[in-house]
């Protein structure tokens, strides 16, 4: 307690825990990745840049959406477009620098750990908040974007045109994971 005066302050209750607890968490999963896909730190934050980057798009395409659709807001558009921004830096950099599978998985997976930072900020309210979010929200954003990774590689790589099913099997997995989280939601709140 700092007292100055009449005026007192708690030098604890000026931290943000949660925020604290999901920074720590995401430098864990950062130094983690790079460590587990043997990621240059130049393509390391790179590739958490553009996760950010991602995030920033997917708020300003949910912005135009309910500008231009309001009449039919449909919450499976924001998850395709969540894949889609997080795939899209991805193609680009596999494309650019010819990466092997395991570079492209380890761009992907700091990609979307980038984008999961940055959207678990914004819904930070608890240290369980950001516990969960900063473990299982992560790690599901990660898998999900292994999963269209793969897809791409394999259709650049061997000139296959199956990277819609990845694609797609990355959002239907995505929305099953949303699912189940409305809904314990909905009955932890009952």
């Amino acid at each position: 307690m700092l007292g100055l005066g009449n005026l007192s302050i708690n030098l604890f209750s000026l931290v943000n825990y949660p925020l604290l607890l999901q920074i720590f968490l995401f430098l864990l999963w950062f130094f983690f990745l790079k460590k587990f896909f043997r990621l240059n730190n130049k393509n390391s934050l790179f590739a958490l840049i553009l996760g950010i980057l991602s995030w920033i798009a997917l708020i300003l395409s949910y912005m135009l959406h309910i500008f231009l659709f309001s009449f039919f807001y449909n919450y499976n558009i924001i998850i395709l477009l969540e894949e889609i921004v997080k795939i899209i830096p991805c193609v680009l950099y596999i494309k650019k620098y010819n990466f092997n599978l395991r570079d492209s998985i380890g761009f992907g997976s700091l990609v979307a750990l980038g984008f999961s930072f940055i959207e678990n900020i914004s819904y930070l309210s608890t240290i369980e908040g950001a516990l969960f979010r900063g473990t299982i929200s992560s790690l599901s954003h990660i898998i999900f974007t292994i999963i269209s990774v793969y897809g791409v590689w394999i259709s650049i790589r061997y000139k296959k045109q199956n990277w819609v099913l990845y694609l797609f099997l990355s959002f239907f997995l995505h929305w099953v994971y949303n699912f189940i989280i409305t809904i314990y939601n909905n009955f932890k709140l009952s």
